[in-house]
């Protein structure tokens, strides 16, 4: 879903537009590990992938 960036001194540095893929990663673990119904869990899914790459269209579009 992203790509890391390896620096000279060893830092991982990431992207701007790699934050919001990471944090709805984060998201749907933190829902899955409530207990969430998979139901819920891939409607979550679902809705996020469509909004991810909206605002990844909307990236492109702007540089």
């Amino acid at each position: 879903m992203f790509d890391l960036k390896e620096h000279d001194q060893g830092i991982i540095g990431l992207d701007q537009k790699d934050y919001l893929a990471i944090l709805i990663e984060s998201f749907l673990i933190d829902r899955m590990s409530q207990g969430l119904l998979p139901e819920t869990i891939d409607f979550y899914t679902k809705k996020l992938k469509y909004f991810l790459k909206y605002c990844e269209d909307a990236l492109s579009l702007l540089g």
